[in-house]
């Protein structure tokens, strides 16, 4: 081994950019109906994810989410059933922009992502400190494994493992990049209050990956009215990014 060349922090930043453009690169390709709540929205009746379809009347696409109880099991087994695309989706941003208007409500969603971030931060340095321990140990297996009987056999599952375990450390690192910047209440504010505007001003596949970054699920229940909105520890950061 020899020493790194680039710091943990700069390589992780650049491993989440990478990562990001791959995904950006296939957005189209797996959400060609550039569906916002694909693979976000879920039912609140029954608690199963809602699946992007449509139906094509003469010259007329009518898109809609529907739960996959009600597409499985027979409309009459789920309340909720399914929703008109266009009206969730426009919905949901409204929404999210009413946040900014609101700074009461705008400091409290800030707040709670803050303290999300902060557990999640916690979370993943107590895995990465058990899986750099385990790969100690594991390295000082290897050497010890050499002579015995079965040294082939033990020595490629000692290294299987110790790729698996090098391979997380690489995704959590990557994670908390994500995590580590800090977000002002005043940005996030005026960001959300300008959200319709800039998704507006987006390309489909750019706001549909805006709506992955930011938001974490959707949940719409028709028989109590309701549509709860959840985002991602870094979602606010994510939406920063993406400021006109």
């Amino acid at each position: 081994e020899h020493e790194a060349i680039l710091d943990e922090q700069t390589w992780s930043a650049s491993q989440a950019i990478l990562k990001r453009n791959a995904q950006d690169r296939g957005a189209s390709t797996r959400n060609k109906h550039g569906a916002l709540l694909r693979g976000l929205l879920r039912c609140g009746s029954c608690g199963c994810a809602m699946t992007h379809s449509y139906a094509q009347r003469k010259n007329t696409r009518h898109r809609y989410y529907i739960c996959q109880t009600a597409m499985k099991r027979g409309w009459a087994e789920c309340e909720t059933r399914s929703v008109p695309a266009q009206e969730i989706e426009k919905f949901v941003i409204e929404k999210i922009s009413a946040i900014g208007r609101d700074p009461a409500l705008a400091a409290e969603v800030v707040a709670q992502a803050r303290r999300e971030a902060t557990e999640k931060c916690e979370a993943l340095e107590r895995e990465r400190a058990g899986i750099s321990q385990a790969l100690r140990k594991q390295a000082l297996e290897v050497a010890d494994v050499v002579g015995q009987g079965d040294a082939c056999v033990r020595w490629a599952n000692l290294q299987d493992q110790i790729r698996a375990g090098e391979s997380r450390l690489t995704e959590i690192g990557i994670e908390l990049a994500g995590l580590g910047g800090e977000i002002s209440e005043v940005d996030v504010t005026a960001a959300l209050g300008r959200f319709t505007d800039i998704v507006g001003a987006m390309t489909t596949n750019e706001r549909v990956r805006l709506m992955e970054l930011l938001v974490e699920k959707v949940e719409f229940n028709r028989e109590k009215g309701t549509v709860a909105i959840s985002f991602h520890p870094s979602g606010f950061e994510n939406l920063l990014e993406k400021k006109p």
